[in-house]
Formats: structure tokens, sequence, C-alpha cells
């Protein structure tokens, strides 16, 4: 059944998660950390999510619409970024097969408020879908949070088996809360930029003023790693680099270029540590108003580009490195021995949050193949 399908049961019905052998958790993230995990093929042919339920079956719909549902779709980001991409495609698929009938008005950039505007604005209905990061759904439920754990996600191969195998629980008390979620996009892995001092080893970032992303997970990550964190708004970062109140940020490559921010970082550590990821989410007040078919074909064409942000991420992800090169920045990468005593300075981040993420889901996550 598919997602709007779910919704539209009891809430009483929430699917089980199977519980195997519960591990204890330190021998998880020792495991996590040194384990060599095998990869079992392509996942291309598994599916995210079942879109189609078996009594769905597929709508004709006329060369010449009777009606034209336009829905208003609220984002942070801009056109150029990988989501930015994946959002234009599906508004052209959704126009393409629906002839017209469906379609989508994109208002870019933060141009109806911030994240968390967006996130308000689908809970009442007056934005229909939103793209929210996983920090934001997260003061909704906190499922999502297990994204957040630092280095839980270390490539996207594992997080399409997140996408494959966990999206229910990932998802866990977002369509009672928030709204309906239609996928999980890459946002980008999150590095270390700084201003002056260059990062080489976890003691470099003793004492660093560091922006972090607006999240308490966040937070006591760098302040494990000695860091003094600020949440100072992503628009006044690059006055906060200039004027030295900040000692750089943590963000993904291509918050780093679309900002421009080697102008002022001199130096960048692939520190990786973090899949920042978002949710495009459909409010629930708009499935109440629109027909079957409409939602049939958003859940459909959502699903067929679940990959999409993934493997845009990395093809950008090298162009965004080249980009900082050639603009004089300096880019790091840290030795296996050095990544994990980042990994290990920061594991009790782990512990404090596992039993409000869940800690099967935490082993799930872990232990899945990729």
């Amino acid at each position: 059944m598919g997602v709007i399908g779910a919704y539209r049961k009891r809430k009483d019905e929430t699917p089980m998660i199977k519980k195997g052998a519960v591990l204890i958790l330190c021998a998880i993230l020792i495991l996590h950390l040194t384990a060599c995990r095998s990869n079992p093929g392509p996942l291309s042919s598994q599916k995210a999510v079942d879109i189609m339920s078996p009594s769905q079956t597929a709508y004709d719909w006329p060369e010449t619409p009777q009606e034209v549902y336009t829905l208003t779709v609220a984002v942070a980001i801009a056109k150029g970024t990988p989501s930015g991409q994946a959002l234009l495609a599906i508004k052209e698929e959704l126009e393409q097969r629906s002839n017209g009938a469906v379609t989508l008005d994109i208002f870019w950039e933060s141009t109806l408020g911030g994240a968390p505007e967006i996130a308000e604005s689908v809970t009442t209905g007056t934005v229909d879908i939103g793209l929210v990061s996983s920090a934001v759904i997260s003061n909704y439920t906190h499922a999502i949070d297990v994204l957040s754990l630092p280095f839980i996600i270390e490539n996207r191969q594992q997080f399409k088996a997140v996408l494959d195998n966990c999206f229910d629980e990932v998802t866990k008390g977002m369509e009672e809360t928030i709204g309906i979620p239609l996928g999980l996009w890459e946002f980008g892995f999150r590095h270390l930029c700084t201003t002056e001092k260059e990062v080489l080893t976890v003691e470099d970032c003793a004492r660093l003023t560091i922006r972090v992303m607006d999240g308490q997970v966040y937070k006591e990550t760098f302040e494990a790693l000695g860091c003094i964190t600020s949440n100072i708004a992503n628009s006044e970062l690059t006055t906060a680099m200039q004027q030295g109140v900040v000692d750089g940020a943590e963000e993904p490559m291509a918050t780093i270029c679309n900002q421009q921010q080697y102008v002022f970082c001199d130096y960048v550590v692939m520190l990786g540590y973090n899949y920042s990821a978002g949710c495009p989410v459909l409010s629930a007040k708009t499935t109440e108003r629109l027909p079957r078919e409409v939602l049939d074909l958003l859940e459909q064409v959502f699903s067929e580009y679940r990959y999409y942000t993934i493997d845009e991420g990395e093809r950008f992800e090298q162009k965004y490195i080249n980009t900082c090169l050639e603009n004089g920045m300096t880019v790091h990468y840290l030795s296996q021995e050095e990544m994990e005593r980042f990994k290990e300075t920061v594991m009790p981040v782990w512990e404090e949050y596992a039993d409000l993420i869940g800690r099967d889901l935490i082993e799930q996550v872990v232990s899945l193949p990729y």
C-alpha cells in the first residue's frame, strides 16, 4: 500500500517492525566503526515505497483536462541544486503524464519562509508540498534523527539501502504530526570549512567557534569535538565569517560553493560526519481535497525519482570540490586512523539519543548490507 493509502488507514494500524535479537549498543557501535560490509548487488530494482496498492489502476487522463490541479511547493533551496533539478523533472513528468491536469507551482530559496516555516505551512495546509530538512522534521518526530547521528551513514549506497529497507521506520510519526513523506532526498555529506585554522586532527577542533545546523544532535556532536557552537542563521554566515564571529561552519559542499564561502574560508576538511537529508512532505489537508487519481500520480512519480538526488549529489560533489580548489581553498582528506579518532570521539552522542530514536532502529540501519 502506498504512503497516502497507508495514511487513510486507522492510526492504530501502524506497521510493526520485525525485531531480531537485540545487540548491545556498544557492540553495534564498534562493529559500525570497524566491520567491512559486503555489497549484495544493485538496489535499483527495489522500491523505497510500495506506490501502487493492488486495488489501484492506471488512470486514463483526458487529452484536454477538465480541471487543473496546481500544487504549491515551498523549498529553501535553489533551482540549480540536485533537489531543485529533481523538482523540475517531477513537475515536467506530472504535466506530461496528466496532459497538463497536474502541475507544481514552486517557490524557491525560502520565498515562503525557511525550513521551519515551510514545515508549519505544510501542517496547516497553506502549502501543499514542502521540502523539509530532517533536522526540522526531528522537531515533530524523533525517529528521523537516526540520520543525524554522526557517521552513521558512510556512503550513498548505504543511504539507498536505508531508503529501500527502513523508509517507514525512519519517517515514523510524520503522518500524524507534519504530513505524508514522499521520499528522502540528499542534501549532501556535511564537511568542516574553516577561515584560518586548518583542521587535521581531533585536537585542532578545540575552542573553534563553528556554526552548526539548527538541531541538538549537530550541536552536541561538535561540542564533543571540543568546539564552541553557534546556530546563527545561514543567511548571516558570510558576514559572521568576515567579522571573525565564527571560525567556520559545517556544511555540504553545495552550500560552500553556492554561497562562495571559499572567499572567506581557506580550508575544508572532508569530514563527511553527517549525511544531510530532506523530505518532500505532502500536506494531509491536501490529500483531503485531491481526487484519488492525482494522489496516485504524485506517489508514482515521486517514487520513480527517489534516487535522483542521491545520484546527482555524487556527480555534483566532485564538481564542487574542483570549484573550491580552483578558488584557492585547501581540501584535506583525513587518514583512516584520524577518521577513526573522530568517530570514537563523537560516539557518546549515539548513546545519548539511542532511547529517543529507538535502539532497534539504530541497529537496523547499522546492520543493513550494502
